[in-house]
């Protein structure tokens, strides 16, 4: 799974609950996933990461089957084209839609 606008861990947590074996929490600020995410094997943090600019190779090479994500300060349309490039064809997207 990957987690695009992890900022604080939120989804991220939210998935780990789940019962998910990993996550990509991608975001563009440094340092604002909470600590006990950080320090979970499941999470990969991937802090410093612009989602616009997202490839394959930046998650490991294998798309991912469920992308969620709540972004700010950046339209969606910005950023679906990376979001879709990294996502397994039969996967999903769950995208929080809000004003900007």
């Amino acid at each position: 799974c990957l987690d695009a606008g992890a900022s604080t861990g939120g989804f991220t947590d939210v998935l780990l609950r789940a019962g998910v074996a990993r996550v990509l929490a991608v975001d563009v600020g440094y340092g604002q996933l909470a600590w006990s995410l950080q320090s979970d094997d499941r999470v990969v943090v991937m802090d410093r990461t612009n989602v616009r600019e997202l490839t394959l190779e930046q998650i490991g090479g294998e798309p991912v089957d469920l992308v969620v994500s709540d972004l700010s300060f950046i339209p969606l349309g910005l950023v679906l084209p990376a979001l879709v490039g990294v996502t397994a064809a039969e996967g999903d997207l769950v995208l929080m839609v809000k004003p900007q």
